[in-house]
């Protein structure tokens, strides 16, 4: 318990969202113990959390990046202007998006997500981030 509140109180700290005795105030158990034992707590969790850290980050990032891209509106290149295209496409500025269109134009409806790499300027990197936001409809 002791070292718990040690862990949230030095991973708030880090995080800079906490002042130094928010988490410890409700522990009355770090009182009674000596300095020496508090700081061997410390270093005890410092080392657990300098080993978590970087998956903690790492989940982080994936929850950011997940929400991200679900909340990514998705577009309908057989339809959608230029300037939708561009908004919703990862690495398509309006130039490309104007070519994706152009080429639709002249070309038809893309059949196929891979019809899109016909266009110059987009390749499978750029299919490959977006094809869950690309529609055929």
């Amino acid at each position: 318990m002791v070292v718990d509140a040690l862990q949230a109180w030095l991973v708030g700290k880090l995080a800079g969202t906490i002042g130094d005795d928010i988490f410890l105030q409700p522990y009355k158990e770090l009182d009674m113990l000596e300095t020496s034992k508090k700081i061997l707590l410390i270093g005890a969790s410092l080392i657990a959390l300098a080993g978590s850290a970087p998956a903690m980050a790492a989940s982080a990032e994936n929850t950011r990046s997940t929400v991200s891209e679900q909340s990514q509106q998705q577009v309908n290149i057989n339809n959608a202007s230029a300037a939708d295209i561009a908004k919703s496409l990862k690495g398509i500025g309006l130039k490309t998006a104007e070519a994706i269109v152009a080429y639709r134009d002249a070309h038809g409806a893309f059949k196929s997500l891979e019809s899109i790499t016909m266009v110059k300027g987009i390749g499978s990197k750029t299919l490959k981030k977006n094809s869950a936001r690309i529609l055929l409809k």
